[in-house]
């Protein structure tokens, strides 16, 4: 989580100035995805219905939804 709270997974760093992904292009992506949104989601789930009301998981939920809201203010 405190990754994600410092940066932006939306923008990842340039891979290719990583020896192993040095082969890659550096160009803009074909598509992109909101990965705060798909986090979100995954949290919706079913399976969290058991620690759904649990002080802890509001928190990680709250958290998700302001960074998706503002990704820039966790910079």
């Amino acid at each position: 989580m405190k990754y994600i709270e410092v940066n932006d997974i939306n923008s990842p760093k340039d891979f290719s100035s990583i020896w192993c992904f040095n082969e890659l292009s550096a160009r803009k992506p074909a598509f992109t995805l909101n990965m705060y949104e798909n986090m979100g989601k995954i949290l919706e789930d079913d399976i969290f219905d058991s620690i759904r009301q649990s002080h802890t998981f509001k928190v990680i939920l709250n958290k998700v939804k302001n960074m998706e809201e503002n990704p820039c203010d966790n910079l």
